[in-house]
C-alpha cells in the first residue's frame, strides 16, 4: 500500500462581528455563527454564493439583483461555494465548506512522460477554465447566542488564500444583510422630543484571526520582535459643534490607535495573552488589527504584503498541522468526508486552541 500523501492545513480562529454608520455610543448586534452560516446555505442554494476579482465592485452594486451582478462579471476569475454541509455533534454544529477559484486565464495544464521525457499541453473544452479547491472547516456551539469566536481549519492550496476566504464570507453576508435589510434601533437626541429610536443598517462580517504573536512574535527565532499593534476603525461618527450650534454635526472619520509593545508583560506567555485581550477587544468594538513586528537591524515589517505573497505569509503567521490523504488531489466536486473528518478532529483537539472557542 502506498504512503499517504500529506496536506498542511491553517489553525485560525474566525471571529464574527458587525459593522455600522451607527453612532459610536451604540452596540451593534453581533448575527450568531448558526444565522450567518445558515444565510451562506441559502445563498449557496440560490447560486449565488460567488465572488468576482479583477473589478472594482461598482456604485450600482446595492440596486442590481445577484443575477445580474454575475452576468456583469463574465469572464473574471471568481470564487464560489461549490459544496456545503453541517453537522451536530457532542455540543458542537461542524460546517464543512468547499471553495473553489477558478482561473478564468488558465485554459490547459502541461503533462510529461516519465519514460521519454517529452511533455505536451492538453486543453480543456471552449467553456473550460483551471481549477483548485479547499475545504474550510468551522466548528460553533449549538446554543442561541454564542461569543462570535470560532475555531476555524482551512485547506492549503495554491491560489486560494485567506484574503480571499474572509473576502468571499464578509461580501456575501453583506449581499445577505443588503438583501434581508438587517437594522437596529438606537436612541439618537432629537431637539423636540427627547431621545427617540432610530433605525440603523448594519452589515455582519466573519474575520479570519490567525495567532500571529505565537508564531511570528515567539517562534521565528532571534531577530524579530513584536513592535506595535495598530486598531483602525472607519465610520467612526464624531459630533462637532460651535458654541452657538444647538444640532451637533455627525462626520464619518478615521480612528487609528497604536499600542506599543513595550506596554505589554516581558514574559512571553504573557504578552502573547495580554495581546490578544487588546485584538478581542477592539474586534468586538469595530477594529481592524495590523502587527508590526521589528527586526534586531530595525527593520520594520508589517502583515500588510502584497497579493502574490497572501499564500506564503499565511504559512509563515498560522499555526499550522497536517492532514493525510491516500491520493494528492487539488480539487473536489463535494465536501470530501475523509478530509474533513480529519480537520475536525483538529478543531476538537483543545490544546491545539490555547483557550480560544
Amino acid at each position: 500500500m502506498s504512503s499517504p500523501f500529506q496536506r498542511i492545513v491553517l489553525l485560525n480562529r474566525l471571529v464574527a462581528r458587525s459593522i455600522s454608520k451607527a453612532p459610536s455610543h451604540a452596540k451593534v448586534p453581533i448575527v450568531s455563527g448558526k444565522s450567518m452560516f445558515d444565510a451562506l446555505e441559502e445563498r449557496k442554494k440560490a447560486t449565488w454564493a460567488i465572488e468576482f476579482f479583477g473589478k472594482s465592485e461598482t456604485e450600482r452594486e446595492s440596486e442590481e439583483t445577484d443575477e445580474e451582478r454575475k452576468i456583469r462579471s463574465a469572464g473574471l476569475n471568481f470564487i464560489w461555494l461549490r459544496d456545503f454541509k453541517s453537522h451536530t455533534r457532542d455540543g458542537f454544529r461542524y460546517y464543512n465548506l468547499l471553495l473553489e477559484y477558478v482561473d478564468q486565464q488558465k485554459t490547459s495544464f502541461s503533462v510529461v512522460d516519465t519514460a521519454n521525457l517529452n511533455g505536451r499541453d492538453i486543453s480543456g473544452h471552449e467553456n473550460e477554465r483551471g481549477c483548485v479547491s479547499a475545504h474550510v472547516v468551522v466548528r460553533t456551539p449549538v446554543v442561541a447566542v454564542d461569543s462570535g469566536d470560532y475555531r476555524c481549519v482551512i485547506e492549503v492550496a495554491h491560489s486560494i488564500n485567506r484574503k480571499m476566504i474572509e473576502d468571499f464570507l464578509c461580501r456575501q453576508l453583506r449581499r445577505w444583510a443588503t438583501q434581508d435589510e438587517l437594522s437596529f434601533d438606537v436612541a439618537v437626541p432629537d431637539p423636540k422630543r427627547g431621545n427617540v429610536l432610530k433605525p440603523y443598517r448594519y452589515n455582519p462580517r466573519l474575520e479570519l484571526h490567525a495567532d500571529v504573536g505565537r508564531n511570528v512574535g515567539f517562534a521565528t527565532g532571534p531577530g524579530a520582535e513584536i513592535s506595535y499593534l495598530t486598531f483602525t476603525k472607519s465610520h467612526e461618527k464624531q459630533s462637532i459643534a460651535g458654541k452657538t450650534h444647538v444640532i451637533n454635526e455627525e462626520f464619518d472619520a478615521q480612528v487609528q490607535l497604536k499600542v506599543s509593545a513595550k506596554q505589554g508583560p516581558k514574559d512571553p506567555k504573557a504578552r502573547f495573552e495580554w495581546m490578544n485581550a487588546l485584538r478581542s477587544y477592539y474586534t468586538q468594538r469595530g477594529y481592524k488589527t495590523k502587527v508590526s513586528f521589528r527586526h534586531v537591524n530595525g527593520t520594520m515589517i508589517t502583515g500588510a504584503l502584497p497579493n502574490a505573497l497572501a499564500g506564503a505569509s499565511d504559512l509563515m503567521i498560522c499555526t499550522k498541522d497536517v492532514i493525510s490523504l491516500q491520493a494528492a488531489r487539488e480539487w473536489y466536486t463535494t465536501v470530501n468526508r475523509d478530509v474533513v473528518k480529519q480537520m475536525e478532529a483538529l478543531l476538537d483537539k483543545d490544546a491545539l486552541w490555547k483557550g480560544h472557542g
